[in-house]
């Protein structure tokens, strides 16, 4: 019977040795898995964050490349622009140096056409000066004829002509 008791001690120190090496067992093979299970989570974390990074990283590039598209787009539109405002500008100016050309020439003209006027009023002035003059010369030769007929008669019948001929002579003096 000690043997018998002796044996269940030793089975029931052999069940707990086994039950504890078990328990151990088990606690670290808990142990291990929470530790695998941890790495599993933070390798997860990490493709997480990776994939996180690299959506970020593919923004900010798809971001620069949309910018840098538009930076290009509004160069181009900003020169064209600057290539048709030079244009206008380029053709204001012609149209107005056509303008003033043309306005030269309509004040050219005036000026010819007032000069002509001017020249054919002058030609008429002269013209009736020179009619008038001789007009007055014919005048003044049919008026020295009257007077010479008048004094010879005069002096034919012996009247005195003296006084006539200082009439004429101052008339002639005085012009």
């Amino acid at each position: 019977m000690i043997a018998d008791m002796e044996e269940e001690v030793l089975k029931r120190r052999s069940d707990q040795d086994a039950r504890l090496n078990q328990q151990q067992q088990e606690a670290q093979d808990k142990e291990d898995q929470a530790f695998a299970d941890k790495a599993e989570k933070r390798r997860q974390e990490q493709i997480a964050t990776n994939r996180s990074r690299q959506q970020q990283l593919d923004i900010r590039q798809r971001q620069k490349e949309a910018d840098q598209a538009a930076d290009l787009r509004f160069r181009e539109l900003w020169t064209q622009r600057t290539k048709e405002l030079k244009q206008e500008e380029e053709d204001e100016t012609r149209l107005t140096f056509l303008e003033n050309k043309k306005h030269q020439n309509f004040l050219i003209k005036q000026m010819h056409f007032k000069a002509q006027k001017k020249e054919a009023a002058l030609k008429r002035g002269l013209e009736e000066a020179m009619l008038m003059k001789a007009a007055m010369e014919r005048d003044e030769h049919m008026f020295s004829q009257y007077a010479k007929v008048c004094m010879d008669e005069w002096e034919a019948k012996g009247k005195s002509t003296v006084p006539m001929k200082l009439e004429l002579n101052r008339k002639l003096t005085l012009g």
